[in-house]
């Protein structure tokens, strides 16, 4: 017997398209909200078109490989990020040449959402409760607005991402017998998260040992299990080798070489989540750091050591604990990367890095308030506990001449624009070796100085600027701006920064600026 909302009033079986909008009402409201408000902050003309990214360079390269796709373009000249969302938004290309991103991004919110809101109810969120966090974490602040409908791999990323989340619950909390054909769907899309964006690598490596594990512990993982999901993962996988092989031949991309140029430096993480997350004002003036524009975030990190200590379900317990680990994984690596820098987070729109995981933070942040309640003592030690972590910052001090420095100010040169400078071929030398702007250190004029900022290791006392660069240094295609600085000899720095640990207010509190 049919159980409801599988049989209409009639008492018979509905047809395809209204069962599916009766299963995925509350995602199909949510969706339609985001539309309408998107339609309002950016106006239905611009969001159809896309007239306000069509000058970005990121959007300029993804659009450029799509049409290619579309005309059966396959020159390596064509394309630049990995191939995947370009080739699943060809298809659109036809309908709509200036936005084919438009409706597929429109498809990916409504998928991300029916995802999210079986991770919820995984989780014990009630389904009201959750559609109101939905919303909220993906509108504030106004910088989200735009993040899933402007052109970025991350949105069919992220909703891949939580499209997996949600089948870990069924294992974990559902306890659902995976069949084989289940587990081939699961490989299927694990493998292709990587291939959207490869540093998502890490969420799938997190999430697959944690199920494995746990389907181990009960018995319930088995080679043909273990088979159909290798043997899913492969499809993709070989699919997209032989795309690959057919665009660029058996060679790196120079998108490829790029990344790994610029690369990752986990030796100052604090230092770098101090500078994105908390205040990066005595670094990079005049920016706001995450907490300072998104407040709500610090309860949700609360929320987050809350989930673990809880009474609750083992296994509802034991799933928070995945998606944390998951989340915490990402966002480590993400950190270490050496080109996520507080100067692109608002301007560039970099934020959209975190954007999947900021609806994890919301449900975490909720489950605080709501059964923070019946837990006081462990709600109050979470949220002191975060007070306290959030209160730490890695400060700007004056270096001693023997000492190593992150940061030199010079005088800036002449005639050259704020903009100009930031992306300009320029070097530091020191004992140690030489430096690259972009992949060791970032400029950043601030008035009459440029500051000069490491961002993989600090510089050794005898630092000089050589604002032309160190003749025969390696430069990727596409790094910097190849237009160099004024000629002028090697620059000495009037002054010489090294961190120090202190502790003030949180931002999330007020105690920070947040203007742009």
């Amino acid at each position: 017997m049919r159980s409801e909302p599988e049989r209409d009033k009639a008492g018979q079986a509905p047809g395809p398209i209204r069962l599916m909008l009766v299963r995925h009402r509350p995602a199909l409201i949510a969706t339609f909200v985001y539309i309408l408000l998107c339609v309002f902050k950016t106006g239905l003309v611009r969001l159809i078109t896309g007239d306000d990214w069509h000058g970005a360079w990121d959007q300029g390269q993804y659009l450029r490989s799509t049409l290619a796709f579309a005309h059966a373009d396959f020159a390596a000249a064509s394309h630049w990020y990995p191939l995947l969302y370009p080739l699943a938004a060809a298809p659109f290309a036809w309908l709509m040449p200036g936005n084919p991103y438009l409706l597929l991004d429109i498809l990916c919110v409504f998928f991300l959402i029916g995802s999210i809101l079986r991770v919820a109810a995984h989780l014990g969120i009630e389904r009201r409760a959750a559609m109101i966090v939905l919303l909220l974490t993906l509108l504030w602040p106004p910088q989200l607005w735009g993040a899933w409908v402007r052109p970025w791999t991350t949105t069919l990323s992220a909703t891949l991402i939580w499209w997996l989340l949600a089948r870990a619950g069924d294992i974990l909390v559902a306890r659902q017998d995976m069949r084989v054909r289940d587990m081939a769907w699961l490989g299927f899309v694990a493998a292709l998260v990587p291939l959207v964006r490869p540093a998502d690598a890490v969420i799938v490596a997190m999430l697959g040992g944690w199920l494995a594990i746990a389907m181990l512990r009960r018995g319930a993982l088995g080679w043909h299990r273990l088979g159909g999901a290798i043997g899913g993962a492969m499809a993709p996988l070989a699919a997209y080798g032989a795309l690959h092989l057919l665009i660029y031949g058996p060679r790196p991309t120079d998108y490829m070489l790029l990344s790994a140029e610029i690369g990752t430096c986990f030796s100052d993480l604090g230092w770098k989540m101090s500078i994105l997350f908390v205040d990066p004002r005595p670094w990079y003036p005049q920016i706001a750091g995450l907490l300072a524009r998104m407040p709500w975030v610090a309860l949700g990190l609360a929320g987050v050591l809350f989930a673990l200590v809880r009474k609750d379900d083992a296994g509802r317990r034991g799933y928070a604990a995945c998606l944390l680990l998951a989340a915490t994984a990402y966002v480590v690596v993400l950190t270490a990367y050496a080109d996520f820098l507080p100067t692109g987070l608002w301007k560039n729109g970099n934020i959209h890095y975190l954007k999947w995981v900021l609806p994890l933070l919301g449900m975490m942040a909720w489950l605080l308030v709501h059964d923070g309640r019946r837990a006081p003592l462990r709600a109050a030690a979470a949220m002191a506990a975060i007070f306290l972590l959030t209160g730490l910052r890695l400060v700007a001090v004056p270096a001693q001449p023997a000492e190593e420095a992150w940061r030199l100010d010079v005088p800036a040169p002449r005639d050259v624009a704020a903009p100009h400078l930031y992306a300009a071929r320029s070097s530091i030398v020191d004992p140690r070796g030489t430096y690259r702007n972009i992949f060791e250190f970032r400029q950043i004029m601030d008035g009459p100085v440029v500051h000069l900022i490491s961002i993989k290791r600090p510089f050794a006392p005898g630092a000089l600027w050589v604002p032309q660069g160190v003749a025969g240094q390696y430069w990727p295609a596409n790094s910097s701006d190849p237009v160099r600085l004024p000629g002028q000899p090697p620059v000495a720095p009037v002054s010489r920064w090294k961190t120090h640990l202190t502790w003030g207010l949180p931002c999330w509190l007020g105690a920070c600026p947040t203007a742009p």
